[in-house]
């Protein structure tokens, strides 16, 4: 029982450690230019200081035609370390993009102004670049820029307290969720391995709860369903929780 106790102290400082991850998430969608290879396209998205300085490469998808990435290039030197990557998109989609505020090297860089920065193509030629600069400070930061032409539907969420983890279990994979990303309604698959009644619990990136429901071990073998329809795109943690687990599952919310 002792054992146990510690075991729960330990979970308990391990979620409230998460809570203290910087976490900067834009969300947008791309609007097709048109070019010789539409709707097929290579894109980059990046992080600067307010001078223009490169930070690191986020996001970049893009196989055979980066080279004409060139403000991403410049800027980068085509250095994508510990980015997401992928091969060219085959069509204009949303995408929900996390900074968590670190620089190449993993240090945590200090509060000032930024910039997130995203640049796609879909010829042999300069395509649109948009620019989204914030104030990473103590208050926080929720924006919501105004459409352009090749970039709508577009937010910035940042809180200096964000949660900031993903797929952390004490014991193994305990659910899965899908579809995901989603338009809103997800699916909740737990293991057999869940024996325990407990909750299931949303937050979003600034660590607010959204969502909260109680979960018996009748419900176990069935899927459960989150409607979160009425919240706004970008990222989300879904936590399950009972008397001696705990399982996070990061989710994306597009619209």
């Amino acid at each position: 029982m002792r054992l146990h106790g510690i075991a729960l102290l330990v979970l308990s400082f391990l979620w409230m450690g998460s809570l203290q991850a910087q976490l900067a998430t834009f969300t947008f969608k791309t609007v097709s230019e048109g070019g010789t290879f539409a709707p097929k396209h290579v894109l980059a998205v990046w992080i600067e200081k307010a001078d223009g300085t490169f930070v690191r490469t986020l996001f970049l998808r893009a196989n055979a035609r980066k080279q004409y990435l060139y403000s991403w290039i410049g800027k980068s030197g085509s250095n994508a370390s510990d980015a997401t990557t992928g091969a060219t998109l085959t069509q204009h989609t949303s995408h929900s993009i996390q900074w968590n505020c670190r620089d190449l090297s993993g240090s945590l860089m200090p509060d000032g102004d930024y910039k997130f920065v995203v640049e796609y193509t879909d010829k042999h030629a300069q395509g649109p670049k948009y620019e989204l600069s914030f104030s990473k400070n103590a208050a926080g930061v929720n924006l919501s820029p105004a459409n352009q032409a090749y970039f709508i539907d577009m937010s910035l969420v940042y809180h200096p307290t964000a949660v900031g983890i993903e797929n952390y279990s004490d014991q193994g994979e305990i659910f899965d969720v899908s579809p995901n990303p989603s338009a809103g309604l997800f699916a909740l698959h737990f293991q057999k391995l869940v024996l325990q009644s407990g909750w299931v619990e949303v937050f979003d990136a600034a660590g607010n709860q959204v969502f909260k429901q109680s979960i018996s071990n009748s419900q176990m073998g069935q899927p459960l369903s989150l409607d979160l329809r009425e919240h706004g795109a970008g990222v989300y943690f879904v936590r399950f929780r009972s008397q001696n687990q705990v399982a996070i599952r990061k989710i994306i919310l597009l619209k």
